[in-house]
């Protein structure tokens, strides 16, 4: 007697498989978001900081970054 098919409890395979997809779905998603504020970061410190020095038809004009 097979009582695991019959069982209300027991899921059947696809549901498994929708779950794994939609769990790597979520793993990816996440994997993205945290590529794109890493890139964010990085290029929020490649910025320079100090003084810029600018010489135009106006004169010399310095300002701090």
């Amino acid at each position: 007697m097979n009582l695991g098919a019959t069982c209300a409890f027991a899921r059947p395979e696809g549901h498994q498989i929708v779950n794994r997809n939609a769990l790597y779905l979520i793993i990816g998603a996440l994997a993205v978001i945290s590529a794109i504020f890493g890139y964010q970061l990085y290029q929020e410190r490649q910025k320079t900081a100090g003084i810029e020095i600018n010489v135009g038809k106006s004169g010399i004009s310095i300002e701090k970054k």
